[in-house]
């Protein structure tokens, strides 16, 4: 009898360093993608908005063609839509450039796999659909806590989506 009861008691505090050590590793993940994003918010902030090489690469792009307008080879309305096509391209690498900086964030959100057309057209409604999805997995009063042991916490998931946000906006 004495003996079942130190095996009972040996078997529960294994489990309880099982869960301990769960935790713990949980929380290093959390800290790892908190240290991501903090990076990535760092160097959106100190990024110029545009690479000087496209900015110049728009520029010549965009005096070829006005030159051909003016050499009679192009219609000044097509001049005019190829400039703004021109501007819509580097727009949207400066969007994708900024996008890719929080790779973690999409990743956390269920964007890993997702093209870069996709990431091009992600907008504020998709985000969200995509946060609820992730929330209703990660958030503790839906999964019990062997289902949420060693995935990251519902408080990552929200900074992701916020950090996100603020780009799609």
């Amino acid at each position: 009898m004495l003996a079942r009861l130190a095996e009972a008691r040996a078997g529960a505090a294994a489990a309880a360093e099982a869960v301990a050590a769960e935790r713990a590793a949980a929380e290093r993940r959390d800290q790892e993608l908190r240290q991501k994003r903090e990076a990535a918010e760092e160097a959106l902030r100190v990024q110029r908005p545009r690479p000087l090489s496209d900015v110049a690469a728009t520029q010549a792009a965009e005096a070829a063609v006005n030159a051909a307008a003016a050499a009679g080879l192009m219609d000044a309305d097509a001049a005019e839509e190829k400039k703004r096509e021109l501007q819509q391209a580097a727009e949207a690498r400066e969007r994708l450039g900024r996008l890719r900086l929080f790779e973690s964030d999409l990743a956390l959100l269920g964007f890993e796999a997702v093209s870069e057309d996709d990431l091009l057209a992600l907008d504020e409604k998709a985000l969200r659909a995509q946060f609820r999805l992730r929330s209703r997995e990660l958030h503790p009063d839906a999964a019990t806590e062997e289902e949420l042991a060693g995935r990251p916490s519902v408080y990552e998931l929200n900074a992701a989506y916020t950090s996100l946000l603020k780009l799609v906006r």
